[in-house]
Protein backbone atom coordinates (compact mmCIF):
# COMPACT_ATOMS: atom_id res chain seq x y z
CA UNK A 1 0.00 0.00 0.00
CA UNK A 2 2.95 1.98 0.98
CA UNK A 3 4.47 1.69 -2.67
CA UNK A 4 1.34 2.13 -4.59
CA UNK A 5 1.00 5.96 -2.46
CA UNK A 6 4.41 6.32 -3.72
CA UNK A 7 3.91 5.99 -7.10
CA UNK A 8 0.78 7.57 -7.37
CA UNK A 9 1.56 10.85 -4.60
CA UNK A 10 4.83 11.18 -4.03
CA UNK A 11 6.68 9.87 -6.86
CA UNK A 12 10.00 12.20 -6.06
CA UNK A 13 10.55 10.10 -2.86
CA UNK A 14 10.87 7.21 -5.03
CA UNK A 15 14.97 7.13 -5.47
CA UNK A 16 15.12 7.00 -1.78
CA UNK A 17 12.97 3.73 -1.73
CA UNK A 18 13.94 0.13 -0.76
CA UNK A 19 14.79 -1.56 -4.03
CA UNK A 20 13.64 -4.77 -1.52
CA UNK A 21 10.67 -6.92 -2.69
CA UNK A 22 8.51 -7.12 0.01
CA UNK A 23 8.84 -11.03 1.75
CA UNK A 24 6.41 -12.56 -0.22
CA UNK A 25 7.97 -10.78 -3.10
CA UNK A 26 11.17 -12.43 -2.51
CA UNK A 27 9.86 -16.16 -1.29
CA UNK A 28 7.55 -16.37 -4.30
CA UNK A 29 10.62 -14.82 -6.91
CA UNK A 30 12.54 -17.72 -5.49
CA UNK A 31 9.79 -20.59 -5.80
CA UNK A 32 9.22 -19.65 -9.86
CA UNK A 33 13.30 -19.09 -10.35
CA UNK A 34 14.86 -21.73 -8.39
CA UNK A 35 12.46 -24.14 -6.40
CA UNK A 36 10.62 -25.06 -9.55
CA UNK A 37 14.05 -26.28 -10.92
CA UNK A 38 14.94 -28.47 -8.17
CA UNK A 39 11.54 -30.02 -8.77
CA UNK A 40 12.01 -30.66 -12.48
CA UNK A 41 9.70 -28.01 -13.32
CA UNK A 42 8.43 -24.92 -15.69
CA UNK A 43 7.77 -21.64 -13.53
CA UNK A 44 4.61 -21.81 -15.54
CA UNK A 45 3.94 -25.12 -13.76
CA UNK A 46 3.42 -23.78 -10.65
CA UNK A 47 0.52 -21.79 -9.80
CA UNK A 48 1.63 -19.43 -6.17
CA UNK A 49 -0.73 -18.47 -4.10
CA UNK A 50 0.02 -15.81 -1.33
CA UNK A 51 -1.95 -15.37 1.57
CA UNK A 52 -1.78 -12.65 3.11
CA UNK A 53 -3.04 -9.74 5.79
CA UNK A 54 -2.83 -7.00 2.86
CA UNK A 55 -5.64 -6.33 0.37
CA UNK A 56 -2.75 -4.38 -1.54
CA UNK A 57 -0.90 -7.41 -2.14
CA UNK A 58 -3.66 -8.39 -4.80
CA UNK A 59 -2.36 -5.36 -7.05
CA UNK A 60 1.12 -6.11 -6.29
CA UNK A 61 0.99 -9.87 -7.36
CA UNK A 62 -0.08 -8.00 -10.74
CA UNK A 63 2.66 -5.77 -11.33
CA UNK A 64 4.50 -5.79 -14.25
CA UNK A 65 7.99 -5.26 -12.19
CA UNK A 66 7.09 -8.99 -10.56
CA UNK A 67 7.58 -11.32 -13.33
CA UNK A 68 9.97 -14.11 -14.96
CA UNK A 69 10.09 -14.43 -18.29
CA UNK A 70 6.66 -12.72 -18.79
CA UNK A 71 5.00 -15.13 -16.13
CA UNK A 72 3.79 -13.64 -12.57
CA UNK A 73 5.91 -14.86 -9.74
CA UNK A 74 2.97 -14.49 -7.34
CA UNK A 75 0.00 -16.03 -9.55
CA UNK A 76 -2.91 -14.56 -7.21
CA UNK A 77 -2.64 -13.00 -3.74
CA UNK A 78 -5.70 -13.97 -1.37
CA UNK A 79 -6.09 -12.68 2.07
CA UNK A 80 -6.10 -14.05 5.35
CA UNK A 81 -9.71 -13.53 6.03
CA UNK A 82 -10.89 -15.00 2.76
CA UNK A 83 -8.74 -18.10 3.86
CA UNK A 84 -10.89 -17.70 7.38
CA UNK A 85 -14.26 -17.51 5.18
CA UNK A 86 -13.00 -20.68 3.20
CA UNK A 87 -12.13 -22.74 6.43
CA UNK A 88 -15.30 -21.55 8.33
CA UNK A 89 -17.31 -22.80 5.36
CA UNK A 90 -16.01 -26.19 4.93
CA UNK A 91 -16.69 -26.57 9.08
CA UNK A 92 -12.30 -27.15 9.66
CA UNK A 93 -11.12 -25.92 13.39
CA UNK A 94 -8.26 -25.12 14.83
CA UNK A 95 -6.62 -24.86 18.36
CA UNK A 96 -3.94 -23.60 20.01
CA UNK A 97 -3.67 -27.22 21.93
CA UNK A 98 -3.63 -28.38 18.65
CA UNK A 99 -0.27 -26.49 17.19
CA UNK A 100 1.68 -27.04 20.64
CA UNK A 101 0.75 -30.69 20.12
CA UNK A 102 1.98 -30.55 16.33
CA UNK A 103 5.07 -28.47 17.49
CA UNK A 104 5.87 -30.83 20.43
CA UNK A 105 5.67 -33.57 17.29
CA UNK A 106 7.30 -31.79 14.90
CA UNK A 107 4.96 -31.57 12.33
CA UNK A 108 3.26 -28.41 10.66
CA UNK A 109 6.22 -27.33 9.54
CA UNK A 110 6.44 -25.48 5.93
CA UNK A 111 8.55 -27.14 3.22
CA UNK A 112 12.74 -27.28 2.63
CA UNK A 113 14.01 -25.20 1.84
CA UNK A 114 11.79 -21.84 3.64
CA UNK A 115 11.16 -24.30 6.98
CA UNK A 116 13.96 -22.39 9.21
CA UNK A 117 13.05 -18.59 9.97
CA UNK A 118 13.90 -15.85 12.17
CA UNK A 119 11.98 -13.99 14.81
CA UNK A 120 12.44 -10.76 12.85
CA UNK A 121 10.61 -12.45 10.44
CA UNK A 122 7.44 -12.15 12.86
CA UNK A 123 8.12 -8.98 14.22
CA UNK A 124 7.81 -7.57 10.14
CA UNK A 125 3.78 -7.81 10.65
CA UNK A 126 3.87 -4.94 13.43
CA UNK A 127 4.99 -1.92 13.55
CA UNK A 128 8.54 -1.12 14.50
CA UNK A 129 9.21 -4.90 13.16
CA UNK A 130 11.38 -3.93 9.93
CA UNK A 131 13.01 -0.54 11.91
CA UNK A 132 14.22 -3.55 14.46
CA UNK A 133 15.16 -5.82 12.25
CA UNK A 134 17.41 -3.44 10.70
CA UNK A 135 19.05 -2.80 14.26
CA UNK A 136 19.59 -6.46 14.99
CA UNK A 137 21.44 -6.36 11.89
CA UNK A 138 23.98 -3.42 12.62
CA UNK A 139 24.03 -5.12 16.09
CA UNK A 140 25.30 -8.37 14.68
CA UNK A 141 27.97 -6.84 12.77
CA UNK A 142 28.92 -4.51 16.03
CA UNK A 143 31.24 -5.10 18.62
CA UNK A 144 29.81 -2.73 20.81
CA UNK A 145 26.14 -0.95 20.86
CA UNK A 146 24.02 0.95 23.03
CA UNK A 147 20.61 0.63 24.29
CA UNK A 148 17.85 2.06 21.76
CA UNK A 149 15.95 5.31 22.48
CA UNK A 150 12.55 6.34 21.51
CA UNK A 151 10.92 9.77 21.25
CA UNK A 152 7.16 10.37 20.39
CA UNK A 153 7.29 12.97 17.32
CA UNK A 154 3.48 12.73 16.55
CA UNK A 155 0.38 10.88 17.47
CA UNK A 156 -3.18 10.51 16.98
CA UNK A 157 -5.35 11.36 20.27
CA UNK A 158 -6.63 7.81 20.63
CA UNK A 159 -2.84 6.44 19.94
CA UNK A 160 -3.92 4.45 17.15
CA UNK A 161 -1.25 5.55 14.78
CA UNK A 162 2.08 7.70 15.36
CA UNK A 163 5.48 9.00 14.29
CA UNK A 164 8.73 7.72 16.85
CA UNK A 165 12.16 8.38 16.09
CA UNK A 166 14.54 5.91 17.44
CA UNK A 167 18.16 6.56 17.91
CA UNK A 168 21.36 4.08 19.27
CA UNK A 169 24.90 4.04 18.22
CA UNK A 170 27.02 0.80 17.04
CA UNK A 171 30.94 1.31 16.83
CA UNK A 172 30.31 4.92 17.85
CA UNK A 173 28.14 5.50 15.08
CA UNK A 174 24.82 7.02 15.76
CA UNK A 175 21.76 5.94 13.75
CA UNK A 176 18.63 7.42 13.70
CA UNK A 177 15.43 5.54 12.44
CA UNK A 178 11.83 6.37 11.98
CA UNK A 179 9.09 4.31 12.51
CA UNK A 180 5.35 5.57 11.15
CA UNK A 181 2.32 3.74 10.91
CA UNK A 182 -1.34 4.43 10.08
CA UNK A 183 -2.63 6.43 7.30
CA UNK A 184 -2.98 10.42 8.95
CA UNK A 185 0.53 9.65 10.50
CA UNK A 186 2.11 9.29 6.85
CA UNK A 187 0.53 12.36 5.43
CA UNK A 188 2.23 13.96 8.30
CA UNK A 189 5.44 12.32 7.99
CA UNK A 190 5.46 13.64 4.26
CA UNK A 191 4.51 17.07 5.55
CA UNK A 192 7.76 16.73 7.96
CA UNK A 193 9.68 15.47 4.84
CA UNK A 194 8.50 18.29 2.52
CA UNK A 195 9.59 20.80 5.17
CA UNK A 196 13.04 19.87 5.01
CA UNK A 197 13.18 18.31 8.72
CA UNK A 198 13.28 14.14 8.29
CA UNK A 199 17.10 13.62 8.76
CA UNK A 200 17.30 9.83 9.63
CA UNK A 201 19.19 7.17 8.33
CA UNK A 202 16.05 4.80 8.22
CA UNK A 203 12.49 5.09 7.64
CA UNK A 204 9.98 2.61 8.33
CA UNK A 205 6.40 3.11 6.85
CA UNK A 206 3.21 0.64 7.40
CA UNK A 207 -0.27 2.15 6.32
CA UNK A 208 -2.07 0.28 8.12
CA UNK A 209 -2.66 1.59 11.91
CA UNK A 210 -0.29 -0.98 14.24
CA UNK A 211 1.52 -2.73 10.91
CA UNK A 212 0.49 -5.86 8.81
CA UNK A 213 -0.97 -7.99 11.45
CA UNK A 214 -4.11 -4.97 11.37
CA UNK A 215 -4.34 -5.49 7.23
CA UNK A 216 -7.25 -4.36 5.27
CA UNK A 217 -7.49 -8.58 4.57
CA UNK A 218 -6.90 -9.66 8.06
CA UNK A 219 -10.37 -10.76 10.11
CA UNK A 220 -12.28 -8.33 11.23
CA UNK A 221 -11.98 -7.82 15.28
CA UNK A 222 -14.96 -6.77 17.52
CA UNK A 223 -12.46 -4.86 20.19
CA UNK A 224 -9.82 -2.40 19.20
CA UNK A 225 -7.91 -3.61 22.01
CA UNK A 226 -7.40 -6.98 20.18
CA UNK A 227 -5.39 -5.48 18.03
CA UNK A 228 -2.55 -5.60 20.29
CA UNK A 229 -3.05 -9.03 21.69
CA UNK A 230 -1.55 -9.92 17.71
CA UNK A 231 1.32 -7.69 18.63
CA UNK A 232 1.61 -9.93 21.64
CA UNK A 233 1.63 -12.77 19.97
CA UNK A 234 4.05 -11.98 17.17
CA UNK A 235 6.55 -10.90 19.96
CA UNK A 236 5.69 -14.21 21.66
CA UNK A 237 6.85 -16.13 18.51
CA UNK A 238 9.92 -13.64 18.29
CA UNK A 239 10.71 -14.22 22.19
CA UNK A 240 10.84 -18.08 21.66
CA UNK A 241 12.75 -18.16 18.57
CA UNK A 242 15.89 -19.02 18.57
CA UNK A 243 17.09 -16.97 15.90
CA UNK A 244 16.62 -13.57 15.89
CA UNK A 245 18.40 -12.46 12.62
CA UNK A 246 18.44 -13.48 9.52
CA UNK A 247 22.60 -13.37 9.47
CA UNK A 248 21.59 -16.06 11.85
CA UNK A 249 19.67 -17.58 9.33
CA UNK A 250 22.06 -20.28 7.82
CA UNK A 251 19.46 -22.53 5.45
CA UNK A 252 18.78 -18.98 4.12
CA UNK A 253 22.18 -17.88 3.64
CA UNK A 254 23.48 -21.40 1.97
CA UNK A 255 20.30 -21.38 -0.07
CA UNK A 256 21.01 -17.65 -1.46
CA UNK A 257 25.02 -19.08 -1.51
CA UNK A 258 24.02 -21.73 -3.96
CA UNK A 259 21.46 -20.31 -6.50
CA UNK A 260 22.68 -16.26 -6.10
CA UNK A 261 26.31 -16.55 -5.28
CA UNK A 262 26.77 -12.90 -7.21
CA UNK A 263 25.51 -9.15 -6.16
CA UNK A 264 23.83 -8.65 -9.37
CA UNK A 265 22.07 -12.70 -8.74
CA UNK A 266 20.56 -11.19 -5.49
CA UNK A 267 19.52 -7.77 -7.28
CA UNK A 268 17.85 -9.48 -10.47
CA UNK A 269 15.96 -12.15 -7.87
CA UNK A 270 15.23 -10.15 -5.03
CA UNK A 271 15.06 -6.66 -5.79
CA UNK A 272 12.07 -4.75 -7.64
CA UNK A 273 11.54 -0.98 -9.64
CA UNK A 274 9.06 1.50 -9.36
CA UNK A 275 7.09 3.86 -11.31
CA UNK A 276 5.77 7.28 -11.38
CA UNK A 277 1.85 6.50 -11.86
CA UNK A 278 1.18 10.74 -10.54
Amino acid sequence: AWINLVETRYPEVIPMVSTAKSPTGMVCAVIKRFFAKEINKQPSDLFVVGVMPCTAKKFEAARDQLKFNGEPECNISITTREVAELFYAQNLKFSVEREAENRQRGLGKFDEPFAQSSGAAYIFGRTGGVAESVVRFVASQSKKVSKVTSKMIWELPDKSQSIILREFTADEVNYKAVVCHGGCAVDELMKIYKAGMLEVDCVEVMMCPQGCQNGGGQPKLNKKSLILERVKGLNLHDYDNEIKNCIQNEQMLDYIQQHMPKAHDIHEALHTYYQNRK
